[in-house]
């Protein structure tokens, strides 16, 4: 969600719908309807953050490598 460029995924989705017609997760997921930050919210709270770990430590990674970090 973070490449979107701002703080509140739903929001910045939704002007973009407002704005454009569409937005980058019907675009690029062909995500249908915006959750909200409630729903999303509800789906991540739940899990084990030790999932993201790898992904975190390759991103990190990446980000020094690419002298953004």
């Amino acid at each position: 969600m973070f490449y979107f460029q701002d703080p509140s995924f739903d929001e910045f989705e939704w002007q973009m719908e407002q704005q454009q017609g569409s937005s980058n997760a019907g675009t690029l997921f062909g995500i249908d309807r915006i959750p909200t930050t409630t729903q999303i919210r509800n789906l991540l709270d739940g899990q084990n953050p030790s999932v993201l770990w790898e992904n975190f430590d390759w991103l990190h990674e990446e980000l020094k490598r690419a002298g953004r970090y």
